[in-house]
Formats: structure tokens, C-alpha cells, sequence
């Protein structure tokens, strides 16, 4: 609900990655409709300021539809590859796909009509609720990145609430073992995602002063 200016905050301070929602949703937050404002022209802002300071932005991808929107923003050459595409199922929304193996596998095959080669895509799945186990899963199965933590799911199994972030990645970890894939160090990590790294206790280059008072 924040003006563009202050949404443009985090930027500024030029994290390695940072967000950058594509496309307009209707978010039902403890019983109000929450309209999240994601137009074009706000989204090609971010885009420059993110690319300004060399900063990775991570695509976020809510339905099928907003596939578009990533077409569209590739297409200006604003951004470098690897691009990095996080797909968000499962929110609270209007406008937002629902967790299901279905909608997952649909999004995926429209990855195909993107201006880019598949190869400069790096996918991350996310799943919100009791949806985030089963889709996370299955996309380590399929050899894509996920995201877990308590931001999507607050509830480690059926009537146990969580009481930490680490309980669900140390069940990720445990997933992924059973299937063969391993986690990446941060080190390899930057590499897949082609993030530039800073060195320890340096301010990363392109950052902006920030004065409290």
C-alpha cells in the first residue's frame, strides 16, 4: 500500500537481490481486500533502479498470466541473465493460482514462450499454507530451487504450529537428501544466480547513503 517512492527503500540500499512482483493482485488480509498495485510502468521502474545498482531481482510470478508481464519486461533488455522466476502459489489473493501440481506444470510450460533461452532461467517454487510441502516436493523432484519459512506456512504438520524458520528448512534439506539433490553453499548459490557478492563487512558498491535522525 506504499507509494512507489518508499516501495524504492530497499533498492536504494542495493541488496545482491531483491523482490519484484509482475502483475496486480487483490490481497484478502484478516478480512479486507488489499489491492496490491503492480502496473506496468511501476514495474519497468524498479526495473531500471534495480539494474542501476546491479542489484538481481527475483521475478515474482503469482498465475500463468503474469508470464506475460515477464515477456514484456525481458523484451525492454532492462536486465541481464541469469533471470531468476519465483513462482508464488497458493496466496491469499485474487488473481493468485492456487497450489496444485497442474497449475505448477502450466507454468512451467510457458516458460517456452519467453524472449530468453530456457537456459538463462533459474525457477524457484514457492507454496503458501498446507499447499507448501507437497509443491515444494515435487519441484525438488523436478530439479527446480524452492523457497520455504514461516512468511508462506506457519504450521509445521496438521495441529503443530512452528516455532522457527529452521524446522522447515531442515525438512527441505532432508527432501532434497532423499532425492539426490544437494543444497548449495552461499558460494555456489551467487554462482547459479550470477549475483555479484560483496566483500566481508564492505557496503556493496551502488548503495545509498541512508541518514536517521
Amino acid at each position: 500500500m506504499l507509494p512507489v517512492e518508499e516501495r524504492l527503500n530497499t533498492v536504494l540500499l542495493a541488496p545482491e537481490m531483491c523482490s519484484l512482483n509482475m502483475g496486480l493482485l487483490n490481497f484478502f488480509i484478516r478480512g479486507e481486500q488489499v489491492f496490491f498495485a503492480n502496473h506496468r510502468s511501476d514495474i519497468e521502474r524498479f526495473a531500471r533502479e534495480i539494474a542501476s545498482r546491479n542489484v538481481k531481482p527475483e521475478l515474482e510470478v503469482y498465475n500463468s498470466a503474469m508470464l506475460e508481464e515477464v515477456a514484456y519486461l525481458l523484451s525492454l533488455d532492462i536486465l541481464w541473465p541469469p533471470y531468476t522466476i519465483n513462482f508464488v502459489l497458493h496466496t491469499p489473493t485474487q488473481g493468485g493460482q492456487r497450489g496444485t501440481p497442474r497449475n505448477l506444470f502450466d507454468m512451467l510450460e510457458r516458460l517456452d514462450e519467453l524472449p530468453v533461452p530456457r537456459e538463462d532461467l533459474r525457477i524457484n517454487v514457492s507454496s503458501m499454507g498446507r499447499t507448501q510441502l507437497p509443491i515444494t516436493t515435487i519441484a525438488l523432484a523436478m530439479g527446480l530451487n524452492v523457497r520455504v519459512g514461516m512468511e508462506d506456512n506457519v504450521v509445521f504438520r496438521q495441529g503443530e504450529p512452528l516455532e522457527n524458520n529452521a524446522q522447515l528448512v531442515e525438512r527441505a534439506v532432508r527432501t532434497a537428501s532423499e532425492l539426490d539433490r544437494c543444497p548449495a553453499t552461499p558460494g555456489e548459490a551467487r554462482e547459479v544466480l550470477g549475483l555479484r557478492g560483496r566483500e566481508r563487512g564492505q557496503l556493496p558498491s551502488g548503495a545509498e547513503r541512508v541518514v536517521s535522525r
